[in-house]
């Protein structure tokens, strides 16, 4: 032992449990020179105090966590602003996130690598048209209304063997149910042009043709107490506004290298020729509708056995931007498609071991067209089986155990 003061006495002491102790006294310290202690210990039975060990189970780190996630709860939806109204969009809360125009980004990877499900079942744009990755998202379609979610978690890139079939993030929500309280809630919105004021462009000033309304409701309660509940949520939005660019009359013309004179002729021409109406050439208002409709419906048998039944249906009808924009060819109000999206969900989970789920198959036309196709089952045991248009299909296997609030949500 270094460092101790010369002089003395000193006095050493060893003891350790199951040993008696040893001590040395009358131990005199020199400047520069060094004591050898020889020292041995002779066990002996002795008796000690209980000792009492406490184990607390770590909240952070446990066994059931599958990677790096961010839960949002139903408070968290309920408070926090939303301009979509679209749950996809709460992803922002998780620090490896994106959320953008072109979609959601986790960890820096392209949204195609992302899974979306909603109490466990696939529900994304499997075909790829989307650039969000929803079904009909080229509409601005939502999965299902903002009211219905009752949790919403982001995964990323989990080690959970259950989840496969993405090299992304994983997003899944889950949803409401009803209580053996009734509740029933209603909301309503508008924003007009008056709301908005003016737009001046070189110098310029002109009031665009802007609305927004949009709606909803929530109902939900016992069908028989402590037994069978219900749930329902409808929301819809109507959004108008004017396609992007510059418009003949409106603004200046050396920036279009167009005269109102021109254009006017142009279209008297292709009416007495054509006896067809060209659209107008001037400012007018797209539209953008939306609709969801969502119902649920659970029966608690009792013991371990329930059973769910829920129903989604998403419709969205959007009006493509014409060309406004200079050096490129100026589009008449005739000159544009319209994106038409229709899409239904269900999810059954019957009151056994084994959770089914039915879907429907959807496809999109060149035009963006959305129709169902076809509708299949596939039971949870087993792990591949055949669709009626003859491609394979995968589906994980579930458990009818209710978890974070739906029975066939994933544990």
């Amino acid at each position: 032992m270094r460092g101790q003061r010369p002089g003395g006495p000193y006095r050493v002491t060893v003891t350790h449990i199951g040993y008696r102790d040893f001590a040395r006294e009358d131990i005199e310290l020199l400047l520069g020179r060094f004591v050898d202690l020889e020292i041995t210990l002779v066990s002996e039975a002795i008796d000690i105090e209980e000792l009492v060990v406490e184990v607390e189970q770590d909240l952070v780190f446990n066994p059931g966590r599958i990677g790096i996630a961010t839960l949002v709860t139903s408070r968290a939806l309920s408070e926090l602003p939303t301009l979509t109204r679209n749950f996809v969009d709460f992803a922002a809360l998780s620090p490896l996130s994106r959320v953008s125009e072109e979609g959601v980004s986790v960890a820096g990877g392209n949204y195609r690598f992302n899974t979306l499900t909603v109490d466990g079942a696939l529900n994304q744009d499997v075909f790829g048209l989307s650039t969000n990755a929803v079904a009909g998202g080229r509409a601005g379609a939502r999965v299902i209304p903002l009211e219905a979610v009752e949790q919403f978690r982001l995964e990323v890139a989990p080690f959970d063997i259950r989840q496969s079939g993405f090299t992304g993030g994983a997003l899944n929500a889950v949803t409401r149910s009803g209580t053996n309280e009734f509740e029933i809630s209603a909301f309503g919105f508008f924003r007009g042009s008056g709301l908005v004021g003016e737009l001046v462009v070189d110098d310029i000033s002109t009031v665009p043709d802007l609305s927004t309304a949009r709606g909803g409701f929530t109902a939900g309660g016992p069908i028989r107490r402590n037994r069978a509940h219900f749930f329902v949520a409808g929301e819809w939005e109507r959004v108008t506004e004017p396609p992007t660019g510059f418009h003949v009359g409106e603004s200046d013309p050396f920036r279009l290298s167009l005269l109102p004179d021109s254009v006017a002729r142009l279209r008297s021409l292709l009416e007495e020729s054509n006896e067809v109406d060209p659209g107008a050439a001037s400012s007018f208002g797209l539209e953008n509708r939306l609709a969801n409709l969502f119902a649920r419906f659970d029966w608690e048998m009792g013991g371990r056995h329930d059973a769910m039944f829920r129903y989604s249906f998403a419709a969205a009808d959007d009006d493509t931007d014409p060309n406004r924009l200079p050096g490129d060819a100026y589009e008449l109000s005739s000159n544009g498609t319209r994106i038409r999206s229709r899409s239904h969900s269900g999810i059954s989970c019957p009151a056994r071991s084994a959770a089914t789920s039915s879907t429907a198959s959807r496809i999109s036309s060149p035009t963006g067209q959305t129709a169902t196709k076809s509708r299949f089952r596939i039971p949870a045991r087993e792990g591949l089986r055949r669709s009626p248009s003859g491609s394979s299909r995968s589906m994980r296997r579930t458990s009818g155990r209710r978890t974070s609030g739906s029975p066939c949500a994933p544990d």
